[in-house]
């Protein structure tokens, strides 16, 4: 294990300093380590990450899909 130690601003600089840890701590009350903390929260940082490019990567096939089947002419006069 490698030792890390960072300092952490106060809930009147920013929400995501110490008081965004206390707030995840007590919806999290079986992960009582700071260095588990912070890993589940990067976990679920790139939960979420992949989820939001998965979701642009559904929404651009999507658009291709639609774009192939409709074109502006049937779209502007009502057609499709």
């Amino acid at each position: 294990m490698i030792r890390f130690e960072a300092k952490m601003r106060e809930k009147e600089e920013t929400q995501f300093g110490i008081e965004y840890i206390k707030n995840f701590q007590k919806e999290n009350p079986d992960i009582e380590k700071n260095h588990e903390i912070l890993e589940a929260i990067f976990k679920e940082h790139a939960m979420l990450k992949e989820r939001m490019e998965s979701e642009e990567r559904m929404a651009e096939l999507v658009y291709q899909r639609i774009k192939t089947e409709l074109d502006v002419s049937r779209v502007r006069s009502g057609y499709s």
